[in-house]
């Protein structure tokens, strides 16, 4: 009796990046996430939101590639 086992491939572009994106490009994709029309923010901080993360060279508010920025850390705090 033959087995047929099925593996996920592990082929790369040539001189392809080492990752599809970065850390912080993943926060930001999270974060639209959290922002659809089901969100329970007002609708004018909602767009506001959006209009600032859909920029893609924004900096993230409080967070940056280490984490929460000491920004961050002091919205946290209050």
């Amino acid at each position: 009796m033959a087995v047929s086992l099925s593996l996920p491939g592990f082929a790369a572009e040539p001189d392809g990046p080492a990752q599809l994106i970065t850390k912080t490009e993943a926060v930001r994709i999270a974060i639209q996430g959290k922002l659809s029309p089901k969100s329970s923010a007002r609708k004018s901080e909602q767009g506001a939101l959006v209009e600032y993360y859909s920029v893609p060279d924004q900096h993230l508010l409080w967070v940056d590639e280490n984490g929460l920025t000491e920004r961050g850390k002091a919205v946290m705090a209050e």
